[in-house]
């Protein structure tokens, strides 16, 4: 087996970095001859999806920071079992399956 190379993970500012020359392309005179116009609307769309992604990855990033600092309290007090999302939704089958345990945790 051949052992492939690990690929870098993206960053926004290769990202945005990439999206705004792309950007730039699309503005060019050339670009806008007959023979390249049919490249304008892609080269715009691929510009505009790495400008979300590097916001999405952004976004992603404050996400997991957060989630890293929110595991702290649960590291400290593991003692307890805390439903911070109970799913309000559920069949009966499932309700009816797990009644016994329901009753003992409640007592």
């Amino acid at each position: 087996q051949i052992k492939l190379k690990k690929r870098e993970q993206f960053d926004k500012t290769t990202l945005a970095y990439h999206s705004n020359i792309l950007f730039k392309y699309t503005r060019f005179a050339w670009i806008r001859r007959p023979a390249f116009h049919w490249l304008v609307n892609p080269l715009e769309q691929l510009a505009t999806n790495l400008s979300q992604y590097q916001e999405f990855l952004q976004k992603q990033l404050i996400t997991v920071t957060q989630n890293h600092f929110s595991f702290e309290p649960v590291k400290k007090n593991n003692s307890f079992l805390t439903i911070l999302l109970p799913n309000l939704v559920r069949k009966s089958y499932i309700i009816d399956r797990y009644q016994t345990l329901v009753d003992f945790l409640e007592q």
